[in-house]
């Protein structure tokens, strides 16, 4: 069986999954260079087709994520595809979009109507590309809940989903066994820490998708002063969240003013983890499961997804490496491909790193070696001397971290050489950076339990004492890392690099962010990292088989 499966909304994408396994999967925004591209994802699911050399006619299912409220965005695919994704939440047409949405999905005959107008369309929009698979509409919450699910590897699980909305619903929690998922409770719009964070980033000045800036001012920031606002308008009954106001954003609007961004933040991030917090702890135990899988936007929030896992008990934890909407390609896939997983999904899927074109071998600004034992130590001499790394390798990441396919590497001891970079990335100073360290390092970073999410660098972990004076980068104001793992099976010439790093510094543990500039998708292939290595202040590039130097070293 050979499953297509996609995502037509913003962060749209496609992915390629045969008897249950991901082949392949790629957001269109790595592929048009948009940020969190909107739209039907041609682009990516051209490309998952020729990633295995398969035609349309050899896909035997097709899966679209999202069921009802979308017929208009679909018919209207060419406009919408033009849209700008990155504005606030609550900028009128966003707020009217959403609203048109969410009516459509409460009203059963307007939401059935609106499911054949999109079934229709999408029909004919595949018919012209080749394809006479049968078509499933899948819903929102449950691609989440499958992405998850069926992407840990785990026999058992409680699964949580939690966005702001899609297919009248705003979250959901479900038990994972025996390959089934069985919905415990389905949380309506708009009952919504996720929206609620939303709202909050746009008082803020920040735009969709910028939640995450939000939780960085969080740890600057004092949550006793209006941690209250919050708890009275996101409370908790029965396990489900509820939001108590009809008009959030006005009522937030007043009840904050003249608070400081980061007491806002700091309010907000604590308000939303104590309710999030009551969730697990009443479902985990009624659910029967030592384990927990996460998906939807909030659990972009690597410090709640923490709080999560510690306080509700859960063994492990595993969280979709594309946990907002640019995954539910993968879960429409799974919900329609019987198959079951039996590991852990990889997230590296996309676009292979393509050998070093012949122009390039020539390039004046740069030498060119081999890629070998002497050049990763050359790399790791440089880190250690303050310069800057880049990695690309193998097959581009799914989703928003880079995990060594397409990383940056630089020392996580010195902040100076940090705000040199983020002034070269563009990234504002509230942002803190993530480190990478192998896992045999893990005990000498931190306490905190090895949990399959660290693999991922999809939630934090505690510093051990000691460890944010040697690395200040790599330690946010609220004593977390936001910690990725490399492993020899997964990550070989990451995991190389950090070996020949230990010989200069003990635990080798270096800061790892993506190889984008801040406002721009991650790079995908060869001819864009080299671009971009030009721009940026980068002493080094590690390509498949080659070694890149610059003769400057690399200076601003």
């Amino acid at each position: 069986m050979l499953t297509l499966g996609i995502g037509d909304g913003h962060d749209a994408g496609a992915c390629l999954l045969e008897n249950g396994k991901l082949l392949a999967a790629v957001s269109e925004e790595r592929l048009t260079g948009r940020k969190r591209q909107p739209g039907f994802p041609y682009a990516a699911l051209h490309w998952c087709l020729e990633s295995i050399g398969a035609k349309p006619a050899d896909v035997t299912a097709l899966a679209v994520a999202e069921r009802s409220g979308r017929a208009l965005h679909r018919l209207l695919d060419a406009r919408y595809r033009r849209t700008d994704p990155n504005l606030p939440m609550n900028r009128l047409g966003n707020r009217l979009s959403s609203a048109v949405q969410n009516r459509i999905t409460a009203w059963s005959a307007l939401a059935a109507a609106d499911r054949r107008l999109a079934e229709a369309v999408l029909r004919r929009r595949f018919r012209r590309l080749g394809f006479t698979a049968p078509l499933t509409l899948v819903d929102h919450h449950l691609a989440h809940a499958m992405s998850a699910a069926k992407g840990s590897g785990f026999a058992a699980a409680l699964v949580l989903t939690q966005d702001a909305y899609g297919d009248g619903l705003s979250g959901s929690v479900a038990r994972w066994s025996d390959g089934r998922l069985e919905f415990l409770a389905r949380i309506p719009y708009p009952h919504s820490p996720a929206l609620l964070y939303g709202l909050t980033a746009a008082l803020l000045g920040f735009a969709e998708g910028e939640e995450g800036k939000v939780a960085g001012l969080a740890a600057t920031g004092d949550p006793r002063v209006t941690r209250l606002v919050f708890d009275r308008l996101l409370t908790h009954a029965d396990g489900v969240p509820y939001l108590n106001a009809p008009r959030p954003f006005t009522a937030l609007r007043r009840a904050l003013a003249g608070y400081s961004p980061a007491d806002i933040a700091a309010g907000l991030q604590l308000s939303v983890e104590a309710n999030l917090t009551r969730l697990v702890e009443f479902w985990l135990p009624r659910a029967g499961a030592d384990r927990l899988c996460l998906a939807g936007g909030l659990f972009a929030n690597v410090r709640l997804n923490q709080i999560l896992a510690d306080a509700g008990g859960a063994r492990d934890l595993f969280v979709f490496p594309h946990m907002g909407d640019g995954g539910l390609c993968a879960g429409a896939g799974w919900v329609v491909d019987p198959a079951l997983p039996t590991v852990a999904m990889s997230p590296f899927l996309g676009p292979e790193a393509a050998r070093l074109p012949a122009e390039a071998l020539a390039d004046e600004a740069w030498t060119v070696r081999p890629l070998d034992a002497a050049a990763v130590d050359r790399a790791a001499t440089a880190i250690h001397a303050g310069a800057a790394v880049a990695l690309v390798q193998g097959p581009l990441e799914f989703g928003p971290r880079a995990l060594g396919n397409r990383s940056i590497l630089f020392s996580a001891r010195s902040p100076e050489i940090a705000a040199r970079w983020n002034r070269a990335l563009g990234r504002p100073d509230i942002m803190p950076f993530a480190p990478v360290a192998s896992e045999a390092d893990l005990p000498l970073v931190t306490d905190s339990p090895r949990r399959l999410a660290l693999e991922h660098m999809t939630a934090t972990v505690t510093a051990r004492e000691g460890i944010a004076a040697r690395f200040p980068v790599a330690v946010h104001a609220d004593g977390t890392m936001r910690l990725q793992i490399a492993r020899p099976a997964t990550t070989p010439l990451l995991h190389d690099l950090l070996a020949a790093y230990s010989r200069h510094m003990n635990p080798a543990m270096t800061i790892n962010t993506s190889f984008n500039r801040h406002t721009e998708p991650i790079v995908a292939g060869t001819d864009g990292a080299l671009e971009l290595f030009r721009r940026l202040p980068l002493a080094m590039l590690l390509l498949p088989g080659w070694c890149l130097e610059k003769r400057d070293g690399g200076q601003p």
